[in-house]
């Protein structure tokens, strides 16, 4: 008698359709179908929702994935400020040994015997014993010299620093 019965039961359970509606669940309970009987019915179940997200967030698990998520971000942010400054590191020293190189490269040309000797400014040639090393030293290479020494000296000291 017993297998007879839950076979109906299984058939029923395949045959009726399941209650999806606010309306096909009051009905399915016996309770007329009207605005008030609606109204309880959408706030029980939204109390019930708002009772099982606050269960939820406050559960083990949830705090355990939200530390999870936390600490996989400051990863990944630490990765990328490291990859950033490495992309950095590289870049100065790249400027760094090419400052430097234009410096020795403007040295040796001003020892050689000035730059751009048809630029030769009357006034601001200099001589005497302070530049007697140099045979024909103009202000414009001097100005040339300043103007790319010092960013390469503040470079330097930023990469030493």
């Amino acid at each position: 008698m017993n297998l007879i019965g839950l076979i109906i039961y299984v058939i029923i359970w395949v045959i009726v359709p399941a209650a999806v509606t606010t309306a096909q669940k009051l009905q399915m309970r016996g309770k007329p179908v009207n605005i008030g009987n609606i109204q309880d019915s959408v706030k029980s179940e939204f109390g019930k929702m708002k009772d099982n997200f606050h269960k939820f967030t406050s559960s083990e698990n949830f705090k355990r994935g939200r530390d999870t998520a936390e600490e996989a971000a400051k990863a990944v942010g630490n990765a990328f400020l490291i990859l950033v400054k490495v992309i950095l590191v590289i870049i100065g020293v790249g400027l760094a040994v090419a400052g430097l190189a234009l410096l020795i490269s403007l040295l040796a040309a001003i020892a050689a015997g000035g730059v751009w000797h048809g630029w030769h400014l009357p006034d601001f040639t200099f001589s005497g014993r302070f530049l007697d090393m140099f045979r024909e030293v103009t202000f414009f290479s001097i100005a040339i010299f300043i103007v790319i020494l010092i960013p390469v000296i503040a470079i330097l000291s930023a990469l030493f620093d």
